[in-house]
């Protein structure tokens, strides 16, 4: 007889000495949905801004948000720290962690790599 039970489903991430567990449910997909609109406004809003100091503001405002979002309040700050803010760094960052969250759940619902049973050919029967 098969059983199911239901787990806790974390998502496992390591930057840099930090250790984060992103919870695996349904605001998770949310929080991604959420972060992709905010991330498409950002984009939107810097393309029609000039201001280099400006257009820096808000794309680390939103490198904040979304790691906070993302691994839990103050993280963020407990990655980057006292770090000079650097806007490949953080995209790269940002990058890791929703291609973990991606990978686990590519992992998790994609099917079972298991190959059919082989069988043998039928034998040609020969004509009398």
């Amino acid at each position: 007889m098969s059983r199911f039970t239901f787990s806790q489903s974390a998502i496992p991430i390591d930057i840099e000495d930090q250790h984060f567990e992103i919870p695996f449910n349904q605001g998770l997909f949310e929080k991604k949905d959420k972060l992709l609109k905010e991330a498409q406004k950002t984009l939107e809003a810097t393309n029609a801004d000039s201001d280099e100091k400006e257009t820096l503001d808000r794309a680390f405002k939103f490198f904040k948000k979304a790691l906070d979002a993302l691994l839990g309040k103050g993280a963020h700050d407990k990655i980057f720290g006292s770090r000079k803010q650097d806007v490949i760094e953080e995209t790269d960052v940002l990058y890791f962690v929703i291609g973990q969250i991606n990978a686990y759940e590519q992992s998790r619902y994609q099917p079972a790599k298991t190959a059919a049973p082989m069988t043998k050919p039928a034998k040609k029967k020969k004509k009398k």
